[in-house]
């Protein structure tokens, strides 16, 4: 394990850099990870920065989530989102609600799959419409739950969740609202898109 880290410290050769860029994704967390929109000041080959993002994601301080594009002809196929692992340091409120959700589903993801319950994976969604949905979970690759966040707290179901929902054909889809109090109802019984407490939600994943 030891020999395996220092090589990866090894390949950080210019620390400063690599520090602006992590302040840079402060305000870049849950975009979809662009080198186009780092600082102009850090002048590194696009494969050097991917190296530090992989470098950054074995010591967990970042993960990525990237685009599902099956049965969406117009969807994003490269470009991840990029979150922190150690959400509570983000200083907008909105990217830090989004940031929350995408750690606690990653969580659950992880718990399902170590313990058989299926074999899920996590996606966002986006296509060239700008119609975009925050979290698509598949089971057995294939979609199962789609999350929106409502950063707004709208009382209003977000278009884009019903369009992606009718297209995909999902068990399920829920807005996340963080205005709404705690209900005991679970997720799983919604049978149509909802708008849904973002506490009882996040209460049920494990």
């Amino acid at each position: 394990m030891l020999p395996s880290l220092l090589l990866q410290f090894s390949k950080i050769l210019k620390l400063p850099q690599l520090l602006n860029i992590i302040d840079a994704w402060d305000h870049q967390t849950t975009s979809r990870f662009s080198l186009h929109s780092l600082p102009a000041h850090i002048f590194q080959p696009a494969k050097i920065i991917h190296q530090w993002i992989k470098i950054l994601q074995n010591f967990f301080f970042c993960f990525t989530i990237l685009p599902w594009h099956h049965s969406l002809p117009r969807a994003f196929y490269t470009e991840p989102r990029l979150f922190l692992t150690d959400w509570a340091s983000i200083s907008d409120k909105h990217l830090k609600l989004q940031n929350l959700v995408a750690s606690h589903l990653l969580k659950a993801i992880l718990f399902w799959n170590q313990f058989q319950h299926g074999q899920f994976s996590l996606f966002y969604l986006q296509d060239r419409h700008k119609r975009f949905v925050d979290f698509l979970i598949t089971n057995n690759s294939k979609p199962w739950l789609l999350i929106y966040v409502d950063t707004h707290n709208s009382n209003l179901l977000n278009p884009d969740l019903n369009y992606f929902h009718s297209k995909l054909n999902t068990t399920y889809a829920v807005q996340l609202a963080s205005h709404l109090p705690y209900v005991d109802r679970d997720f799983r019984t919604l049978q149509t898109p909802k708008i849904f407490p973002i506490t009882t939600f996040l209460s049920q994943l494990i």
